[in-house]
């Protein structure tokens, strides 16, 4: 019996710490998990979904400028935390040919609900579940939310990030192709 707990014990403790290894090393972090090696490409995507006013939003609408394509939904927790930053940033970069374009996989009531009480200075196209197969078009297999695609002028994908982005993440990517 004590070496079924001290087996037990020692399983939990290396699992614990493998996770966290495999955590540090990916957080924060660019990634080109899930990508299907879609950095450094130019996929061939055209899409159009309505805006919260109603009217359509083409993705090549932006064609030219850098994007931040995040894939979001009102029900993840860390995508309600990135959109202080995406204003934030927007706010910084609109003038320098960046813009921010958030796709929502949710249904139009509830993100017009959430707009509603939070601010939000770029477009959000209501992509509802349809856009999933968007996401994984550009890599995103596994589904994560929130999942952010960064494209250059050209329409290279810079690159994608599986999970939340943070301030340094986003300057380290855009302030060299600016």
């Amino acid at each position: 019996m004590k070496n079924k707990s001290i087996l037990i014990l020692f399983l939990t403790v290396f699992f614990m710490l493998a996770g966290t290894m495999v955590y540090l090393n990916f957080a924060n972090k660019p990634t080109k998990i899930m990508t299907n090696n879609i950095v450094g490409t130019k996929p061939e995507i055209d899409f159009t979904f309505p805006g919260l006013d109603g009217k359509q939003l083409t993705f090549t609408d932006w064609r030219g400028k850098i994007v931040v394509l995040n894939f979001w939904a009102t029900w993840c927790p860390p995508c309600l935390r990135e959109i202080p930053l995406f204003n934030k940033m927007q706010k910084k970069w609109q003038d320098m040919g960046v813009q921010f374009v958030g796709l929502a996989l949710d249904e139009k009531e509830n993100v017009e609900v959430f707009i509603e009480q939070t601010a939000v200075n770029y477009p959000i196209m209501l992509g509802e579940f349809g856009s999933m197969q968007i996401a994984k078009d550009l890599g995103n297999r596994l589904n994560a939310l929130p999942y952010t695609v960064v494209f250059d002028q050209s329409g290279t994908v810079v690159t994608v990030r599986a999970g939340e982005v943070t301030e340094t993440m986003l300057q380290k990517v855009i302030n060299p192709i600016l």
